[in-house]
């Protein structure tokens, strides 16, 4: 079984890269309600390990 990179506050791209070609990814976004628009950069900061499927919660910064 390959070991599951922590990829928790990488930015999404990096972090896609790294597991994209062994797991099958989820992806989920959560926003400050205080932000009106999307902005910045994207970053993961929660990961959730199931097997072979994980889960990214991402946030703009």
């Amino acid at each position: 079984m390959n070991k599951i990179p922590d990829v928790v506050g990488l930015e999404l791209k990096r972090a896609v890269e790294m597991l994209d070609s062994a797991f099958q990814l989820s992806i989920k976004e959560t926003n400050s309600p205080k932000l009106k628009e999307v902005t910045g950069e994207c970053r993961v900061v929660k990961q959730k390990n199931m097997n072979h499927n994980i889960e990214l919660i991402v946030s703009y910064f």
